[in-house]
Parts: C-alpha cells; sequence; structure tokens
C-alpha cells in the first residue's frame, strides 16, 4: 500500500512527522555515545526517535521515505503480533483465520500502517508483548505477574 500510494502521489507530510524526523536526523549527528544520550533529553518519549535515528542513519537517509518503511514494517509486525495473539487465546485456526481477515481490514491498523506517525509502533510492541506474556502463561510459567499476590507465602 505505501508504494502504491507513493507512485499514485497520494501522501501527506504532517508537521509531527517531520519535527520527529529532523530530531532523529540531527540525534544521528553525534559521534559518541554520551553525546546521543545528550541528545535524547530533549524528547519524549524517545522510542520513535531512536529507531527513526538509526534507519535514517544506517539504512537509508532519504527523509521522505525512511519513516514511510518503518511506519510498514512495524504495520506488518502489529499484524503478524495480532494473528499470534488470536491464535495463543482461541487455539482455533478458523478463529485466528477470521480474525487476521477482520484485523486487515481494520481501519485504525490500516491508517496508522501507511500515515508515519509512532503510533502504530507503540501497537506492534503492546500486541507481541500481550503474545509473549500470554504465551508464558499457558505454558506454566507465568513468572513476576503484577499486581503481586495478595496471598501470603507463609502458611
Amino acid at each position: 500500500m505505501q508504494a502504491w500510494l507513493y507512485l499514485s502521489q497520494v501522501y501527506w507530510v504532517s508537521p509531527d512527522e517531520s519535527g520527529r524526523i529532523e530530531q532523529a536526523w540531527a540525534w544521528t549527528s553525534f559521534s559518541l555515545p554520551h553525546d546521543w544520550l545528550k541528545g535524547l533529553m530533549g524528547i519524549w518519549p524517545p522510542l520513535p526517535k531512536v529507531l527513526t535515528g538509526l534507519a535514517l542513519r544506517y539504512v537509508n537517509a532519504t527523509c521522505f521515505l525512511t519513516p514511510r518503511a518503518l511506519t510498514a514494517l512495524f504495520g506488518l509486525l502489529a499484524y503478524g503480533g495480532f494473528l499470534l495473539l488470536a491464535h495463543e487465546l482461541f487455539e482455533s485456526r478458523p478463529v485466528t483465520l477470521a480474525a487476521g481477515l477482520l484485523a486487515a481490514l481494520y481501519s485504525h491498523r490500516v491508517v496508522l500502517s501507511v500515515v508515519p506517525l509512532v503510533e502504530i509502533q507503540y501497537i506492534a510492541w503492546l500486541l507481541w508483548g500481550q503474545y509473549f506474556r500470554l504465551a508464558r502463561i499457558k505454558r506454566g510459567r507465568p513468572g513476576a505477574i503484577w499486581p503481586p499476590r495478595l496471598v501470603s507465602p507463609w502458611p
């Protein structure tokens, strides 16, 4: 979809996007690790800035295409995380297939997978985190569950 929109010359550059890309580009100009940390102090949340900056520096220095490629990548990761989470929850291939078809048409995921904003990154991390947590609980190794148990460990 990203390629089709770009080749059709249908795209939108928002002030939010260009500001974040400029900050990520400025962050990549630091050469030492302590300068990197100093450069991160001015923006919150720093994760999208770091990922965009690393992609701009080491993959492609195009300030227009690189954020869109990252957005498309995280959109695919969010879709894969959703499918795995649905399969882990329901343990049924037909239900997973139906959930996948619904997720493919879900407007928020589709739009956020095309528009280069940071929300799709957090959706992808959240879905994969929920999948791994649920898989760990279902396999009998819950680990540290928050909130802590209200039952005393002593008899």
